[in-house]
């Protein structure tokens, strides 16, 4: 068989990510062996591979002059004829039992580091063989009664919209008799991109670096200092009830002239809470809130669509400022509810402006500067002045249908740890078919926070009543 060198070349919005994995655990109940799923799962990845074949290559951040010296040229790379993608089988390696973890919620911290089919981040991007952009690995549990298939994607290639509809992708090409993806998935990711960013490319190319960065404050020429240590951080998850949220939605009705979403309202009343409890020697006299913004339905209608979804990165962050009076102040009752409508406001606004000008000054920003981080971002997880808010609660995981043997997953779970001061980001929903939005009970929500701040948070009494304990 002849082998082809191939090779897709990178987004600005791609290398500004870390080198790192996103890492889904979708958890089955199924007494089907892996013997009957596993080839199955094979059949459906090879044949999404046809569709998307960078999907097997790695990801590469620099590559060789004729000189033999390294210059920036981010790209995936790939043999078309080569290896096929092969799905990792872990065996029963769980002591546990499917119907025990189930009664427990399924929690993250059961499935250890070595069940993944590779490392949860690496940094730098500077492996010369490359870093694989998809690994999966699959597993059962000891009672028979379930299985897990772990799959990551390479963040450089994709993000959460993107491994959504990579997966979603793959069950179609599982199914018998389904139709092949639109061909505009295999279509190249930057020719896509110039095509949806042309009508506003003059106005922003037009602007000097310094007037882009004073629009962007998500991004910088250098990022914040990082601290001299992580502090101890702690790792949490909370099932919010719906029902609170949807109170404090009604509470906030009177105050604002926009019907906020129940994702603006659980970052407005996540980022007051975890302000007061974020109350430190020297703190600062404003808190900041960065919101991930998804912006395909935002740039045009025909970007990315369900039939050629684009699954490349193209989220964008959005910073919200506000003194930290205002936020500790912020309660959904009483008086205090106006502070939370202003609390709501500015994130409505600050999510409002990610338009189709926005995000073309911000690819346009990204493309002029040289080299890799020469434009980084502003903001960062550590240094624990930013709260970051990222929801995948529309992504439709639990909806993804295997078929026969799988089905659809019961439970959709991130592996837990990792080092974060200030992280918050919604799972997706879990809905039953056919009922109504009031039948849903709970969003769950991880948060990754400095350890006694984490406890803080914990008593407060806002978020002790959104949380089903």
């Amino acid at each position: 068989m002849s082998v082809n060198h191939r090779a897709e070349r990178l987004t600005p919005l791609d290398v500004q990510m870390p080198a790192s994995y996103i890492p889904v655990l979708l958890i089955f109940r199924t007494t089907e062996p892996a013997t009957v799923i596993l080839p199955r799962l094979q059949l459906g990845l090879e044949r999404l591979v046809e569709y998307v074949p960078w999907l097997a290559g790695r990801v590469h951040y620099t590559t060789q002059k004729g000189d033999g010296k390294e210059a920036q040229g981010p790209e995936i790379r790939w043999d078309s004829g080569g290896a096929p993608l092969s799905i990792v089988d872990r065996g029963s390696v769980l002591s546990s039992s499917y119907e025990a973890l189930a009664a427990q919620g399924m929690p993250s911290e059961a499935f250890p580091a070595d069940m993944w089919p590779v490392a949860m981040t690496m940094f730098g991007g500077g492996d010369a063989a490359g870093e694989p952009v998809f690994t999966a690995s699959f597993f059962r549990f000891a009672d028979g009664q379930g299985a897990g298939l772990c799959v990551c994607m390479h963040h450089g290639a994709v993000d959460g919209t993107g491994f959504d509809a990579v997966v979603g992708l793959w069950t179609r090409c599982m199914a018998a008799g389904d139709a092949p993806p639109h061909p505009d998935v295999g279509r190249s990711r930057s020719e896509r991109l110039s095509d949806a960013l042309a009508p506003n490319w003059g106005e922003a190319a037009a602007m000097s670096e310094d007037d882009m960065l004073r629009l962007h404050p998500e991004y910088a020429r250098e990022a914040p200092p990082a601290p001299a240590a992580m502090p101890p951080c702690r790792f949490g998850t909370y099932n919010v009830s719906l029902a609170r949220l949807r109170a404090v939605k009604e509470q906030l009705g009177s105050h604002l002239s926009f019907a906020p979403s129940t994702s603006m309202v659980l970052a407005s009343v996540l980022w007051s809470a975890a302000a007061r409890g974020r109350a430190r020697d020297g703190a600062e006299a404003t808190r900041k809130l960065v919101v991930s913004v998804n912006g395909r339905p935002r740039i045009g209608d025909g970007f990315s669509t369900a039939e050629a979804p684009y699954l490349g990165n193209f989220a964008f962050a959005t910073v919200v400022e506000l003194p930290a009076e205002t936020l500790a102040a912020a309660q959904p009752e009483g008086a205090a509810v106006e502070s939370l409508a202003r609390v709501c406001r500015a994130v409505h606004q600050a999510v409002l402006g990610v338009d189709a000008r926005y995000i073309t000054r911000a690819c346009r920003l990204l493309d002029g500067a040289a080299g890799r981080w020469a434009v980084r971002f502003g903001w960062d997880l550590t240094s624990g002045h930013f709260l970051g808010f990222n929801s995948w609660a529309g992504l439709c995981l639990y909806d993804a249908d295997f078929g026969a043997g799988l089905g659809t997953p019961e439970f959709v779970r991130l592996p837990s740890g990792g080092p974060a001061d200030g992280l918050c980001l919604v799972l997706p929903r879990k809905r039953v078919l056919g009922s109504s939005e009031t039948s849903e009970v709970a969003l769950q929500v991880i948060l990754s926070l400095r350890s006694d701040e984490l406890t803080s948070l914990e008593n407060d009494a806002t978020w002790r009543a959104l949380v089903d304990w």
